[in-house]
């Protein structure tokens, strides 16, 4: 995806975005948190989408190439507000008026809250093993320390830095199908983590988000609002959050599909691309890679 990769500014927020695909129809891809990007999160599934889709993936701001300017947010605005008004004004900025979302995990929650306040921007919801549709924090309590208490983030980033090991270790435990996680992914985690060793963004999601019982941004109470029809895929064996959880999301959503897929963790495009694919191009009504 690097070949891909540009840069914008807009409303003076500078920004990298990955775009590739000649289609009409536009797909748009959000990653997820920690030390993830838009081309590590979505590279084995980019090509397929791509045939099908004119597909753009933007690094949130502070994430991957996309720099960290805290005072673009507004006065109390948090990351997941500040990411979804970011999402909006990046759409805006696109050839058609409406998309089709793809958001994983932390980009979960920007996504619901842009469709919720900007229906007309959204064609198509796709919510990948997604944060914002409640449960407990991951981590529990000591999650939650873990985020508060000052230092231990920095701590346990480099750990990680000086030991890649424990890098391939916590990696795999994101996976239901851990020997799946090769060396190369260990080395573009450990290589993200890296370059980011203090990654101030992150440290404020986790800060705003994490409480010793709940998450902070929690879209359960407003899913009927949401009038897009909305695809929910999900791994089975996710440990951070929960199947039930997404299962009943999908029942309280207007248009709701919940698809569970086995013998998968927290990351789809990792573990099941090609399964992943398919969903999505069969929700898009496109012609599956199977079909």
């Amino acid at each position: 995806m690097q070949n891909h990769r540009q840069f914008s500014e807009i409303d003076n927020i500078p920004f990298a975005f990955y775009e590739k695909g000649n289609a009409r129809e536009i797909l748009v891809l959000t990653h997820g948190g920690g030390s993830d990007s838009a081309p590590f999160c979505w590279q084995f599934v980019w090509e397929d989408l791509a045939r099908h889709f004119r597909v753009y993936a933007p690094d949130l701001p502070g994430f991957g190439d996309s720099p960290w300017y805290p005072e673009h947010l507004a006065p109390g605005e948090s990351l997941v507000a500040y990411h979804a008004r970011f999402l909006k004004t990046f759409i805006e900025h696109l050839p058609t008026p409406r998309v089709n979302l793809v958001a994983f995990s932390m980009s979960g929650a920007a996504a619901l809250s842009l469709t919720l306040k900007h229906p007309q921007l959204v064609k198509r919801l796709i919510l990948v093993d997604a944060y914002g549709l409640g449960g407990p924090p991951p981590g529990g309590p000591a999650g939650f320390l873990s985020a508060k208490i000052p230092g231990v983030q920095q701590l346990v980033r480099g750990a990680l830095i000086r030991q890649p090991r424990l890098v391939n270790w916590g990696f795999r435990r994101l996976f239901a199908q851990p020997e799946r996680v090769s060396s190369e992914l260990t080395c573009q985690a450990w290589e993200a983590i890296s370059n980011l060793p203090e990654h101030p963004a992150w440290k404020r999601f986790m800060q705003e988000e994490l409480s010793p019982v709940r998450m902070r941004s929690d879209f359960r109470g407003r899913l009927k609002e949401i009038s897009c029809p909305t695809l929910l895929i999900h791994g089975e064996m996710d440990r951070l959050f929960s199947r039930e959880s997404a299962r009943r999301a999908s029942e309280t959503l207007s248009h709701g599909q919940l698809e569970v897929l086995d013998q998968c963790g927290h990351c789809p495009q990792f573990e099941k691309p090609g399964a992943m694919v398919d969903l999505i191009l069969d929700f898009c009504g496109k012609v599956s890679r199977s079909g």
